[in-house]
């Protein structure tokens, strides 16, 4: 429905079923400079704070969103950020207009709640050492087929030397230059699909968005 320099949109209608439902899946493909090859244990252990402080600083709207069954996931993989989106097709478009500029302008500032985050993911990743053997396995063999990997250990050991200037630093760089590749499915009507594209766009656009 859309392909240009900045996006391509995909999309599928739900003729048959008819159920109240949406989906959409955003894929955000960065330079170099920050993921793809530059994707290293900092990277990860940046990505894992920052998500922290975003949930946290959402927290109060996607409560009550979730209670009324909208919801949002953000991940990171070695292209860059993926959020998807899910719920009662009336609503999602308006959903994924809040989030996407809660997501595009979070910049944590609070340093006792950057600690508090630090330490849950740190206590996480060190849970990897008591881990059951073929959770080890299966880590060490992607580890020797792909590339970039690294171990829980990494991302702990570059974890424990950030201060809430690096995540300050790599949340305002996330929404430079990038392409961004879509999927929306459901019972919504093409408008409705470009809607969603569009209020992830004019939020970048105003962060510096560059294709």
């Amino acid at each position: 429905m859309r392909d240009d320099e900045r996006w391509k949109l995909h999309f599928k209608a739900d003729t048959r079923y008819g159920k109240p439902k949406a989906y959409g899946f955003f894929q955000f493909t960065l330079s170099n400079q920050l993921f793809g090859e530059m994707t290293n244990p900092r990277t990860s252990a940046l990505a894992k704070v920052f998500r922290m402080s975003l949930n946290d600083a959402l927290n109060e709207y996607t409560y009550d969103a979730s209670a009324a069954g909208l919801q949002y996931g953000l991940q990171f993989t070695t292209k860059g950020p993926e959020i998807t989106f899910t719920g009662y097709n009336d609503k999602l478009p308006d959903f994924v207009k809040y989030i996407a500029k809660g997501i595009a302008t979070h910049i944590p500032d609070d340093e006792a709640k950057f600690e508090r985050f630090k330490d849950t993911i740190a206590r996480d990743l060190e849970g990897f050492i008591t881990d059951q053997p073929y959770r080890h396995a299966v880590l060490f063999s992607r580890i020797y087929t792909d590339a970039p990997a690294y171990t829980p250990l990494e991302v702990l050991k570059e974890l424990k030397a950030l201060t809430i200037k690096d995540v300050q630093q790599f949340a305002k760089g996330l929404w430079g230059k990038m392409y961004g590749e879509a999927l929306v499915q459901g019972n919504l009507k093409k408008e409705e699909a470009l809607s969603m594209v569009e209020s992830m766009d004019k939020v970048s656009i105003l962060l510096g968005f560059t294709p």
